[in-house]
C-alpha cells in the first residue's frame, strides 16, 4: 500500500506560510543569534531573567524580562554578534536625547534604548538593548489588526505625525528608511482639522 492510500503524508512538503512565526535556526552560527532559554538570567549581575520571546528581525531577538533589580517588565533586544557594532546607532542617538524627561519623550511617543550592556556567547559577542515594552508593530501585514478602521487609522495617522512633529521641534530628523509604527491607543478622538492645528 503507497503512503497516500493510508492516508500517510509524511512525502508532503510542509504548508508554506506567508509569516514566519520563528527566526531562522541556521542564523544561530558564529557572528549570528545568541541562544536563549526561556528561565536564563542575562546581564550584570544575572538582572534579567528571560520569560518569553516577543519577536526577532533579520537583525535581533526580542525577549520579554523581568528586571530582578527593579521588579519591573522590560524588553531586551538581543543583536546579530555582526550587527553589534560600537557605536551602535540606537546608543549613539541617545545624545540626542540628553537633558529631556523621559515623560516627556513618552508622551510624544518617543521610545529610546533604556540601558544597554554586552554578553559573550557561543556565537560572538552580543549588544543588548532595554527598552520598554509595547504593543505590537503595526504594518499593512499585520493579521491580527483591521487597519480599514477610520477611527484606527485616524489614531495611527496622529500619533506619527505627533512624534514626527516633536523631533522635528527638538531640530532631530527622522533618516531611516522605515518608521515603525507602535500602536499606543489616543485617549481622544480628533477631527483632521483639530490633528492639523495640533501639529502645526
Amino acid at each position: 500500500m503507497d503512503d497516500s492510500e493510508d492516508g500517510n503524508q509524511s512525502s508532503a512538503k510542509p504548508e508554506q506560510t506567508p509569516h514566519a512565526l520563528a527566526e531562522d535556526v541556521g542564523k544561530y552560527v558564529a557572528g549570528g543569534f545568541h541562544p536563549i532559554h526561556l528561565g536564563d538570567r542575562i546581564g550584570p549581575e544575572e538582572r534579567f531573567e528571560i520569560h518569553h520571546k516577543l519577536g526577532f528581525s533579520n537583525a535581533c531577538t526580542v525577549w520579554l524580562c523581568l528586571d530582578r533589580k527593579n521588579e519591573r517588565r522590560v524588553a531586551v533586544k538581543i543583536l546579530r554578534a555582526e550587527n553589534s557594532v560600537k557605536p551602535h546607532p540606537e546608543v549613539a542617538a541617545l545624545r540626542l536625547f540628553e537633558g529631556i524627561d523621559r515623560n516627556e519623550l513618552r508622551l510624544n511617543r518617543i521610545f529610546t534604548v533604556e540601558e544597554h550592556f554586552w554578553i559573550d556567547g557561543p556565537n560572538g559577542r552580543h549588544l543588548c538593548l532595554i527598552v520598554q515594552v509595547l504593543g505590537s508593530a503595526i504594518s499593512c501585514e499585520s493579521r491580527d489588526i483591521d487597519l480599514n478602521t477610520p477611527d484606527l487609522l485616524t489614531d495611527i495617522c496622529f500619533q506619527a505625525a505627533q512624534s514626527l512633529n516633536y523631533l522635528h521641534m527638538k531640530k532631530i530628523c527622522h533618516g531611516g528608511k522605515n518608521y515603525r509604527v507602535q500602536f499606543v491607543p489616543c485617549d481622544q478622538r480628533l477631527t483632521v482639522t483639530q490633528i492639523s492645528a495640533q501639529i502645526i
